[in-house]
Order: structure tokens, then C-alpha cells, then sequence
């Protein structure tokens, strides 16, 4: 009967570890998704900055080429 204690409370804390591993790998996994979405957000601000630099670039361009 202790052996089956004992055995049982082995289980018991390889299960507690397992979970709390588990629940690190699931929080880290969320951070990385959100710095993945931080950064893919930044880049197509970046993206959408640099359009809009180019036509007025290119608006100034062509505004100058007429005069």
C-alpha cells in the first residue's frame, strides 16, 4: 500500500510539472504571437509610410517637370 502512495504522489508531482511547463510553453507561445503581430502591424505601417512618401515623391516629380 505505500509503494502505491508512493507511486501515486510521483505521478502526482510529474503531473503538477508537466501542467505548469505546459502553462510556460502556452504564455510563451502568446508572447511570441503578439510580438509576431507587433511587428507585422510595424511593418505595414512602415509599408504604407513609405507609399504614400513615394507618390508624393512622385506628385512632386511630375508638379515640377510641368513648371
Amino acid at each position: 500500500m505505500n509503494s502505491l502512495k508512493k507511486q501515486l504522489q510521483t505521478v502526482q508531482q510529474q503531473f503538477e510539472r508537466l501542467t505548469n511547463e505546459h502553462i510556460k510553453t502556452i504564455e510563451q507561445n502568446d508572447l511570441d504571437k503578439r510580438q509576431c503581430q507587433e511587428r507585422e502591424q510595424h511593418l505595414q505601417d512602415d509599408n504604407q509610410r513609405l507609399k504614400r512618401d513615394l507618390g508624393l515623391e512622385l506628385y512632386r516629380k511630375q508638379d515640377a517637370e510641368k513648371k
